[in-house]
């Protein structure tokens, strides 16, 4: 009698622990994902207001190689509405390091297509979108741009690069844009 006793209470522990279920198993929600990564602010020129416009992104990868590429496809292909690109279209990042507080970009020749760097305060306004925002992404303090591996001297014939470039702050103030 007692072992029937025995076998139906351990049979009743069992069906109610099916009916409400086995205490699971699983890592709480927040430990089987990993973070999401921080947002970027991406700088966009705004030409005809001779201003930047702050454009905060999610980044779609963590390392920050990759960060940074995709960084560089939207300053030459702005979502819209934003209206100016602050690369030439087709310029890719070849390769990037930082050391000692300074990035060294090494892109495409594409990026130095003449006619994109036509007037010396849109040019000045287009690389300053690159540099807040290329820095913004990794941290960096200044910008050294290579041209397949190559210092292009100038850009459109009137700006300096051979030397690393910093965040302009004579710049009016970023402006809030679009944001995801």
């Amino acid at each position: 009698m007692i072992r029937w006793l025995l076998v139906g209470g351990l049979l009743a522990v069992f069906f109610l622990l099916f009916w409400f279920g086995w205490p699971s198993r699983r890592l709480p929600e927040s430990r089987n994902h990993a973070p999401p990564p921080p947002s970027v602010v991406i700088y966009f020129p705004d030409l005809s207001a001779d201003r930047l416009i702050i454009h905060r992104i999610v980044p779609r990868h963590r390392d920050p190689q990759e960060r940074l590429k995709e960084a560089i496809s939207l300053l030459s292909h702005p979502p819209a509405p934003l209206p100016d690109p602050a690369v030439p279209p087709g310029t890719k990042l070849l390769s990037a390091h930082v050391a000692d507080g300074v990035l060294t970009l090494n892109l495409s020749k594409d990026f130095v297509t003449e006619n994109f760097w036509v007037g010396s305060e849109v040019a000045h306004l287009r690389l300053q979108s690159l540099v807040y925002s290329v820095t913004s992404v990794t941290g960096a303090r200044s910008v050294r741009i290579l041209v397949e591996g190559e210092s292009p001297g100038t850009i459109g014939g009137h700006l300096e690069v051979s030397v690393p470039l910093e965040r302009d702050p004579s710049l009016s103030p970023p402006v809030s844009g679009l944001s995801p």
